[in-house]
């Protein structure tokens, strides 16, 4: 996908909440790493018993 089409997509904007909410309901975390212009890196990391 490129930027010109990134602008044409709408939304809420509560994914991004709501995906780290069930993480974190799971004891785990969501780690971000951004870089303007380049884009950003999610991870996920959950405890495994």
């Amino acid at each position: 996908m490129n930027s010109t089409e990134n602008e044409t997509i709408s939304g809420t904007g509560l994914g991004l909440t709501v995906t780290k909410d069930i993480i974190e309901e799971q004891h785990g975390k969501l780690l971000v790493e951004s870089n303007l212009g380049k884009g950003s890196k999610f991870t996920i990391v959950l405890n495994t018993m």
